[in-house]
């Protein structure tokens, strides 16, 4: 597809700290005069009421049948998310992803594993959502990852287990060799100062480039 932004995506599985680089990166780059927009992976782009009343229609006749239904509808509104933000006029020509379709990716194989249907989806998406020009891929072990999920002090979601995170870092390497961009692995049990800095380091470095190459077009 053709649009006028330049995609940064941060991925990673959870309690790599995603969230909080993908924040302060943002914020660098307008505290520099950069016209970005942060995007986040969240269930609250669903409309929740919608959700409850297909719930209890599902819970009468196949749960199952629901919980297909709530991950086509996360991968479809998230997809529906980042397409319209490459698409739109706005002024933020810079995109800071706080995961993006490889995660969905991951989140389509974990719950349905066998499944023909999530790769079919996968090459979906990847056709109709451009690859990142520069992702990071946060690396961390299960048990760190486990003890900072641990620290939010908030009650781990379904995929926030210890076996889920397990799980997810035997899946995650294989989904993100699939993507056809620039791919830089961060240790991600690094302190957070010097995550920061190397991923602030890098996207001026590669902006910089983008921003060059523009003025010569």
């Amino acid at each position: 597809m053709k649009h006028n932004k330049f995609v940064i995506a941060l991925e990673g599985i959870d309690g790599t700290g995603k969230s909080t680089q993908c924040h302060k990166l943002y914020e660098v780059l307008s505290d520099e005069g950069i016209k970005c927009r942060q995007l986040t992976f969240s269930l609250e782009h669903l409309n929740r009421d919608m959700m409850q009343t297909i719930k209890g229609y599902y819970e009468e006749k196949d749960e199952s049948g629901y919980q297909k239904f709530e991950y086509a509808a996360v991968v479809y509104e998230q997809a529906k998310t980042y397409f319209e933000a490459l698409i739109s006029n706005d002024e933020h020509e810079i995109i800071i992803a706080d995961r993006y379709i490889y995660s969905l990716m991951l989140l389509l194989k974990m719950s349905y594993p066998k499944a023909k249907f999530t790769s079919t989806l996968y090459e979906v998406l990847v056709n109709w959502l451009p690859a990142p020009d520069l992702l990071f891929y946060l690396n961390i072990d299960a048990e760190t990852a486990w003890k900072r999920i641990g620290l939010r002090g908030e009650k781990p979601r379904k995929m926030e287990t210890f076996e889920s995170v397990t799980k997810s870092l035997d899946v995650f390497p294989s989904i993100i060799e699939t993507a056809s961009c620039e791919t830089l692995n961060v240790d991600a049990s690094s302190s957070a100062d010097d995550i920061h800095n190397f991923i602030v380091g890098t996207t001026k470095n590669v902006i910089a480039e983008y921003i060059s190459r523009k003025r010569l077009i």
